[in-house]
């Protein structure tokens, strides 16, 4: 059972390039904690090759871009092993003149019967300006599995604001709450209680500056 936390903040002025990959062998486990908000450009290859049979795989990955950042993630599930899991779940949230791309595949070979696999990329544009792009795959070649997969590029409601303004709530401190419950579903699947601190903080100090 392997654990792997990330949070990346790096300077405005710095171009990432990063692979993580693993390979998981029987009955193993592995789980990504990522957290991509620095960098002027950042890619990301998230590799999880679930050879072993009953291996599984978890990710669990936050965005929060402003400015003109840059982030592309690319993400595979390939499924070799018997009877293997993977869930992998990234919320993404962008305001200014930000962008992001997710491409996600879930590849099931031959081998890999009752393969139970899922992926969601959700993002929230907190500007007309920002951009979100999501294209989720799935590529099968076996016929007793589960996959499935989903993708929502979405804009804070303006009914979620008054309805919070109504109790009494200052707007951008309404908007903060909604970013900080929509990055609550990912944070709450996190084990370590210190990242998902860390990452909370950040959260609230890319907001400090929304009006």
């Amino acid at each position: 059972h392997v654990r792997y936390a990330d949070v990346q903040q790096l300077g405005s002025n710095v171009y990432n390039f990063n692979t993580k990959r693993s390979l998981g062998g029987e009955d193993s486990t592995v789980i990504w904690d990522v957290g991509e908000f620095g960098s002027a450009l950042t890619k990301t290859f998230i590799d999880s090759q679930l050879v072993g049979d009953g291996s599984n795989m978890e990710c669990n990955g936050v965005y929060f871009l402003d400015g003109k950042q840059h982030v592309d993630i690319d993400s595979m599930m390939r499924h070799t092993g018997y009877a293997t899991s993977g869930d992998l779940l990234i919320h993404g949230a962008l305001r200014d003149k930000a962008r992001a791309i997710f491409i996600g595949m879930i590849k099931i070979d031959p081998t890999g019967q009752l393969t139970n696999s899922y992926l969601k990329n959700q993002n929230l544009l907190l500007d007309k300006t920002a951009r979100a792009d999501s294209i989720p795959s799935l590529e099968i070649d076996a016929n007793d599995v589960r996959a499935s997969h989903a993708a929502t590029i979405s804009k804070v409601e303006e009914e979620y604001i008054f309805y919070l303004q109504s109790r009494g709530i200052p707007r951008n401190i309404a908007i903060q709450m909604i970013v900080e419950g929509f990055f609550s579903t990912v944070f709450d699947r996190m084990g370590n209680e210190r990242v998902k601190e860390k990452l909370l903080a950040t959260v609230t100090r890319k907001m400090a500056s929304y009006a």
